[in-house]
Order: structure tokens, then C-alpha cells, then sequence
């Protein structure tokens, strides 16, 4: 817990210089906010697996499906993807050691009310050690794709095809200080848009989909709807 509260405070303090770098690189204009634009074909991608994987279920004879446990995984890959151009594979190899930990961590989905309170949270208990080693295993995650990162700049410079999050802050500067954003900024950074950017999203669609389900008509209007505006063309643009 006490990690979690140092990566909070100085990504708090560094906020400004963030901020204003990765506003201007995603807002400002047309030519960088493009880079989000980007990004659709990516969220097609997994919205088309988690719907397959859902055909298969939907093919046994009685089947009951845990629409907020898929959304969770579908909301965990496009935000590792989107942010730091990591596969986490929670859909596809669902359970794997890397993915779980992630959820871990980003739902707290294992702490219990004790585990907050300092002195508790430091007692080596099961659960203690397991959140503490699912928090190192993320930071780890994080910090290699961004040496590895760091590395492709290094040798190949600054592409065009900019993948994620990570990859347009790597790029940045301060248009006043021409300061950059360091690699602990940019590690702060990823964990506070996972944190943000997860849980929030997988229960917004789960209640958007419950209902929907409690009104029919309104879900044929929208199905007519999407229907209308894509066409016998099934990929999905920003126009």
C-alpha cells in the first residue's frame, strides 16, 4: 500500500508538466489528434473477439455469461494496448499470471477494508503478499516496455506510427521549458491512466448492456441504427 501512495504523490507533483505535454499532443490540433483517431481499429479488434468468444458460448445448449468479468478483460487489453502498447491477452489466454495481476491491482478486487489501514496492510498475511507481488509484477511489466521503448527512440528515433499513449509522450516537450517528460513521469503516468481508464469504462458498458437488455425496443432502435450508418462494411472509422 505504502508503494501505492509514492507513485500517487509524485505523479501529482509532476502533473503540470504532464498535463500541458500530453494535452498539446493529443488536442491541440488536427495533425497529432489524428494519433487517437488511430486507435479505433485497435478497439474494433477486441470488441470482435470478446463478441466471438461470446457466439461460442451462446452455441451450448444452456449457457450464463458473466458480461462484467468479459468487459473487466475487455477494457484490461484495450487499455494496456492503447496506453502503453503492452498485449496483456486477458481475452485471448484468460487467467494468465501477467493479466490477472493487472486486474488485481486495478480493481483491488482482493483487498479488503483491513488491508488499508497501514499497520495491516504491511502484516505478511496470504493475501498481503500476493497483492504486494501482483504490485511488483505490474511496475515491472510497465518499466520494460518503457526501457524497451526508450531503446527503439534511441536506435530508430521518433516514428510516425505512434502505437499508444506512451508512444506520444516519449515524443514530448514543454513548448516553454523544452523540457521532456522523464521515465518515472511516464511510468506514473501509465499506472494513473490504467487506474482510471479500466474499471470505470467495464461498468459503464455493463450497465449500458443491462440496459438495453430491460428495453428491447430502444436496443432495435440502436441495433437499426449501427445497422444504417456502417453498411455491409463491417470496420468501423472515426468518420
Amino acid at each position: 500500500m505504502e508503494d501505492t501512495k509514492i507513485y500517487v504523490q509524485r505523479a501529482s507533483s509532476d502533473l503540470d508538466l504532464v498535463a500541458k505535454t500530453v494535452t498539446q499532443a493529443l488536442l491541440s490540433n488536427r495533425p497529432k489528434y489524428h494519433y487517437l483517431i488511430a486507435l479505433v481499429p485497435m478497439f474494433q479488434n477486441y470488441a470482435n473477439l470478446l463478441a466471438s468468444l461470446w457466439l461460442e458460448e451462446a452455441k451450448k445448449n444452456e449457457v450464463e455469461i458473466d458480461i462484467i468479468k468479459d468487459l473487466t478483460r475487455l477494457t484490461l487489453d484495450i487499455t494496456c494496448k492503447g496506453i502503453f502498447d503492452f498485449d496483456c491477452n486477458s481475452l485471448a489466454n484468460q487467467g494468465n499470471e501477467i493479466s490477472e495481476s493487472f486486474r488485481k491491482i486495478i480493481t483491488g478486487s482482493e483487498l479488503s477494508f483491513m488491508s488499508m489501514i497501514p499497520i495491516i496492510g504491511k502484516i505478511p498475511t496470504a493475501q498481503n503478499i500476493n497483492f504486494a507481488n501482483s504490485l511488483k509484477r505490474c511496475h515491472q511489466v510497465v518499466d520494460d516496455v518503457i526501457n524497451q521503448k526508450l531503446r527503439e527512440f534511441d536506435t530508430e528515433g521518433i516514428s510516425a506510427d505512434r502505437k499508444s499513449i506512451l508512444d506520444i509522450m516519449l515524443s514530448l516537450r514543454d513548448k516553454e521549458s523544452n523540457q521532456c517528460v522523464s521515465q518515472q513521469q511516464l511510468h506514473d503516468q501509465i499506472m494513473t491512466f490504467l487506474f482510471a481508464g479500466h474499471e470505470t469504462t467495464s461498468v459503464s458498458m455493463t450497465w449500458t448492456l443491462y440496459t438495453l437488455a430491460k428495453n428491447p425496443d430502444i436496443q432495435e432502435k440502436a441495433r437499426q441504427e449501427v445497422t444504417m450508418i456502417l453498411g455491409e462494411d463491417p470496420a468501423i472509422t472515426w468518420e
